[in-house]
């Protein structure tokens, strides 16, 4: 009994709440509140921490989610929750180079310097590229060495023991180079950014954010945060909130009447054991293959293409549906690129649905940042892709502090003069005719 009153005692302690009604959470001293513990929202909060610490100053961060570290019980699932791709850049260097220098220059580094472990180094990554067909954008080698991704022209022998499987012909007609793409674990990412924004001071709150309480003043501001277990926790004029959560920023924000400018695409992803032993994508939006070994010795490839549907917002939840027609359309395209037959008793395929800031056009691959109009304390963060976390937490924590000192807060690390970050040593086990 007494176990179970200091645990009960503990609880109320970190969530700064007791019998349903709102607490403050650090009395006396500014909080930030992430709602979403995925790896965005963990990110904020570590450079939230990294520059507070920087500058003398005290961060006091509280995390909103059921899981923190996940679960990896079943390092199958685990591995094909999504294709787990490492992005450095280099498959958005023609289309995309803004994004792609923000994803070599301020993303990547910070990964590997705060979960090295996570990262799969014995898998690299191939880019193909047609030899035929005319395109608007410049060839992909101009392209990467404009952003300055290092890579590797790779002979054709040394394609094939990459892709023994695939037919040689199909080869023939692509150009292919080694770039800094790689796999990486997500169970273990997750571990290692978990671990560090804990050792950091950050306190967790396993409990989802339902609703947001805003004042009755003007301008407004959020109040409090009603949580799924039916308890509240309230927010002092002070305190910040970071809507870290995709998706559900649009629950959220949608019945105070507000519009964050969200949409919502639909995606499939197809898994298949096959011999493929290097990330393997199609540049110009075509197909994508992410090999994921299995403990018993086979690969599980995770196999995409560039369709997607657009998903409505509503005042409910999303309208996601398995597309059995998507999924067969992403098997054609591997047969029809690739030369690869999946077996249809061999496949695993899942949706998934991805949140992007949109004002024009059908995508946006660069992440987005900003204080939400109409609420003074409410932030978003969409990172655009997992590995853009780093360098959308890098601006939301510069903004952040920025406002709070009333003066800039040191530049990301794309806009600092210098030379780029240099992973070329994971292209120099390559050995060329």
């Amino acid at each position: 009994m007494s176990s179970q009153r200091s645990q009960h005692d503990e609880r109320l302690e970190l969530h700064g709440r007791s019998n349903g009604k709102r607490g403050r959470l650090h009395r006396g001293r500014q909080v930030t509140h992430v709602i979403g513990s995925g790896p965005a929202g963990l990110l904020a909060i570590i450079q939230l921490q990294e520059k507070s610490r920087a500058m003398g100053l005290a961060s006091n961060c509280v995390m909103y989610g059921q899981q923190l570290f996940g679960s990896a019980a079943d390092p199958t699932v685990a591995a094909v929750r999504c294709q787990a791709w490492c992005h450095p850049g280099s498959i958005f260097a023609q289309t995309q180079p803004h994004v792609a220098l923000s994803l070599w220059r301020a993303s990547v580094p910070v990964l590997r310097r705060l979960a090295a472990p996570a990262f799969r180094e014995n898998i690299p990554g191939v880019l193909l590229e047609a030899t035929t067909g005319a395109s608007d954008h410049p060839g992909l080698e101009e392209s990467l060495r404009a952003v300055g991704i290092p890579h590797r022209r790779l002979p054709s022998r040394v394609l094939r023991s990459f892709v023994p499987t695939i037919p040689r012909n199909v080869l023939s007609g692509m150009v292919a180079y080694l770039t800094p793409d790689t796999v990486i674990d997500l169970p273990v990412l997750q571990w290692c950014l978990a671990r560090k924004a804990l050792a950091g001071g950050m306190r967790h709150v396993p409990a989802q954010v339902m609703q947001l309480v805003p004042t009755d003043k003007t301008p407004e501001s959020i109040a409090a945060l009603v949580l799924s277990d039916g308890q509240s926790v309230s927010i002092a004029p002070d305190d910040e909130v970071v809507l870290a959560c995709g998706a559900g920023i649009h629950r959220l924000l949608q019945p105070l009447g507000v519009n964050p400018l969200l949409r919502f695409f639909q995606s499939h992803l197809v898994a298949a054991h096959y011999d493929l032993r290097a990330l393997l994508a199609v540049v110009g939006g075509g197909i994508n293959a992410v090999p994921h070994p299995q403990p018993d010795g086979r690969t599980l490839a995770v196999f995409g293409n560039s369709h997607r549907r657009e998903i409505p917002a509503n005042t409910g939840p999303l309208a996601v549906a398995y597309n059995t027609l998507d999924v067969h359309g992403v098997c054609a395209d591997v047969a029809n690129v690739l030369g690869i037959d999946l077996p249809s008793d061999d496949i695993i395929s899942w949706t998934g649905v991805k949140t992007e800031y949109v004002t024009e056009g059908n995508g946006a691959q660069g992440h987005h940042v900003a204080r939400v109009a109409g609420l003074g304390n409410v932030w978003t963060l969409i990172p655009g892709k997992l590995t853009g976390s780093p360098a959308a937490a890098d601006e939301l924590a510069r903004q952040m502090l920025s406002l709070r000192l009333g003066q800039a807060v040191s530049r990301s690390i794309w806009q600092v003069p210098g030379p780029l970050p240099n992973f070329a040593g994971a292209l120099t086990n390559v050995t060329s005719e």
